[in-house]
C-alpha cells in the first residue's frame, strides 16, 4: 500500500465497525482512531502515530491511561434471593 491509501483504509475499518455496530457514539469513535493510531503497528512495527509525527510517543498508551484515568468504582453488591429447596417445600 502507498501512503496515499493509508489513510483511506483507517477510515474504512473504522466505517466498516460503525456499520456493524449500526451506529458508534462519537466517544467509541474517537477511542478507536486512538487505539488504530497508536496501538496498531504494521509488519516494519511503526505506528500510525509515529510515521505522522517522526517520533515516538513519551509513554506507551496504556501505561499514559493508567496514570491519567482515575479506577472504576467496585461493582453493586447483588442482591441474593434466599434458596427455596423444593423438595422439602413440596413435602410439607
Amino acid at each position: 500500500m502507498s501512503a496515499i491509501e493509508v489513510p483511506e483504509v483507517c477510515e474504512g475499518v473504522l466505517s466498516l465497525h460503525q456499520h456493524q455496530m449500526r451506529g458508534l457514539n462519537p466517544q467509541a469513535l474517537t477511542a478507536l482512531t486512538v487505539i488504530h493510531n497508536f496501538v496498531t503497528t504494521r509488519c516494519d512495527g511503526s505506528t500510525a502515530a509515529l510515521r505522522f509525527f517522526g517520533r515516538a510517543p513519551d509513554k506507551p498508551l496504556f501505561e499514559h491511561l493508567c496514570q491519567v484515568l482515575p479506577l472504576p468504582a467496585r461493582p453493586r453488591k447483588r442482591l441474593r434471593r434466599p434458596v427455596v429447596n423444593l423438595i422439602i417445600a413440596s413435602a410439607a
